[in-house]
């Protein structure tokens, strides 16, 4: 069955039961903690491997700002998150006060001042082929590439 991922009260209601649980990364996977771990060192090999100490980042789907905290200490480059969830952008601005977090819908034009160098798609390809479509995927994908020089896709599986 379709998860409901393009409405704000789905994520909402995902990141009060992983706060209730204490595990805040179940708000946008729900896996174990040791899981997560691994995941998370993987991202964050990817990211080594491929960002330059300038590499700007538009974070899609950035969830409560996970992505910076996994970034390598050379990287300086200006960050850019954006996610249709005020909830989870309320808790990524409170955790990174001097990064930008926008408020928008990746289906649509993304409103961003200035073309980044990459954008990164951190589980949120597979998420949204599963619920809504590949054809949606394909949309999404054209609305990066107007914003984007560059897309790296991390998926969690």
């Amino acid at each position: 069955m379709a998860e409901p991922i393009f409405n704000p009260q789905f994520w909402k209601q995902r990141l009060r039961d992983a706060e209730l649980r204490g595990e805040i990364h179940r708000s946008i996977f729900h896996t174990h903690t040791g899981a997560w771990e691994r995941i998370r060192e993987a991202n964050a090999a990817a990211l080594r491997a491929v960002l330059e100490p300038h590499t700007s980042i538009l974070d899609v789907g950035c969830g409560y700002g996970d992505l910076l905290d996994l970034m390598p200490d050379f990287w300086k480059g200006e960050y850019v998150g954006i996610d249709l969830s005020p909830d989870l952008l309320a808790r990524a601005k409170a955790r990174h006060p001097e990064r930008t977090f926008l408020h928008g819908d990746i289906r649509y034009d993304m409103d961003l001042p200035v073309k980044v160098d990459l954008a990164v798609c951190r589980s949120i390809k597979q998420m949204v082929i599963a619920n809504a479509g590949m054809q949606v995927w394909q949309e999404i994908e054209v609305n990066i590439a107007k914003v984007a020089k560059g897309i790296l896709i991390l998926e969690y599986t």
